[in-house]
């Protein structure tokens, strides 16, 4: 890493030049090197006395000095930095408040730098985790997270659960149709009967035969879910949702669905699909991407983000410009809150750009977001409120 560059993050103050360095070091050079110092500081800080105010206060530095100084206007290559590396700031911001409430703090006496956060918010909300309930054939429903490891009593249908994840038996026989819903605030594993394997994301409900039979294999989901499906040629794999078809062969997608949702997304990450709708359909290649829009009824391809796709599955939330609705649809299903606006504030033109941990809880969630997005929120009960 760029000893200069290190030198200007330790000043108390940056020039607009100085500002500028940092930018273009954003834009162009490896950023891990820039994150691993500034989580070093940070780890530093968090052993001072005072730790948590010093941490914090040290965040907030980051931030102010990574904005613009003035609003002049700014020559044509400078303009492209500032713009580029928007989403490097964040995500490097992201990944040391993400850090604070796991670091160590020596000094017992003090308070935790999450502890301070969410005092800031007036109450505090715990991360999503691994629940679900499975629908059998017969209407019987099992709550997962109560369920014990081991087989799953369910007739003809052969189940086994082990460490949060299903798996039925390949050689299962049964024409039984389950369904795997997860709530708010939830997710979940499944290994179907041909081996393919799902992992369902909060707020989603996945329809399948405990046994594939015929010469298609067909599931349907509602909200979103990864897919690594077990290949066969002879055997094709559908997703249907309330709006499309994906037609699979052997390969890895994810598919993202929820009816709440002004538009639905197919990201291809390896393998072949066919994304269709009515007369038309689209052959995705790898880190391509179809979006439905529900508005206007159409089906189109772009360039896909399969990082961001599949955040979700390892353990991120993961944001390209998507306004501040989008952004907080994502978080109160993790979460299982309800979210209120004030009705001054403009949602849509409020954009959010960064990777940020899942497990984190609700407050050190909301503060990045306040760093980035400029609003404040309030927590009350599990409703989280949101005003300039």
């Amino acid at each position: 890493m760029d000893h200069y560059i290190i030198e200007l993050l330790e000043k108390e103050h940056w020039t607009e030049e100085d500002r500028q360095r940092v930018m273009h070091y954003l834009a162009t050079s490896n950023r891990s090197e820039l994150q691993e110092h500034l989580l070093q500081r940070f780890r530093e800080a968090t052993t001072q006395q005072k730790n948590s105010e010093h941490a914090h206060m040290l965040l907030q530095k980051i931030h102010s000095q990574l904005q613009p100084a003035a609003p002049p206007v700014p020559r044509n290559r400078y303009r492209r930095l500032i713009v580029v590396s928007t989403a490097a700031a964040a995500a490097i911001l992201a990944v040391v408040v993400w850090t604070a409430p796991h670091l160590s703090v020596t000094n017992k006496k003090t308070t935790a730098p999450a502890s301070l956060i969410a005092s800031k918010f007036g109450e505090d909300v715990k991360p999503g985790s691994n629940k679900a309930t499975l629908t059998l054939g017969n209407g019987k429903t099992v709550v997962l997270e109560d369920t014990k490891d081991g087989t799953i009593p369910a007739g003809d249908e052969k189940i086994h659960k082990a460490q949060d994840e299903l798996v039925y038996d390949h050689t299962e026989q049964s024409v039984a149709v389950n369904t795997l819903q997860t709530p708010k605030g939830g997710q979940y594993q499944v290994v179907l009967s041909d081996g393919t394997k799902v992992w369902l994301n909060a707020a989603s409900t996945l329809t399948y035969p405990a046994s594939f039979r015929g010469n298609t294999r067909t599931v349907t989901l509602s909200g979103e879910a990864y897919f690594e499906v077990a290949a066969n040629a002879n055997m094709p794999f559908y997703v249907n949702t309330p709006e499309e078809q994906v037609q699979v062969l052997g390969t890895s997608f994810n598919v993202k669905a929820y009816t709440e949702e002004k538009r639905n997304t197919t990201t291809l990450i390896e393998g072949a699909v066919k994304v269709a709708k009515a007369e038309r359909s689209i052959v995705l290649k790898p880190g391509e991407q179809t979006v439905y829009s529900k508005s206007t009824g159409r089906l189109q391809a772009s360039g896909g983000d399969p990082a961001r796709a599949i955040a979700w599955k390892n353990g991120q939330f993961a944001f390209k410009n998507d306004d501040l609705k989008e952004v907080m649809q994502t978080i109160s299903r993790w979460y299982d809150t309800d979210v209120n606006y004030d009705e001054t504030l403009d949602i849509s033109a409020i954009h959010v750009t960064g990777f940020m941990r899942r497990q984190a809880n609700l407050s050190s969630t909301l503060e990045i977001l306040e760093l980035t997005a400029g609003v404040h929120f309030k927590i009350q009960g599990r409703t989280i409120s949101v005003t300039r």
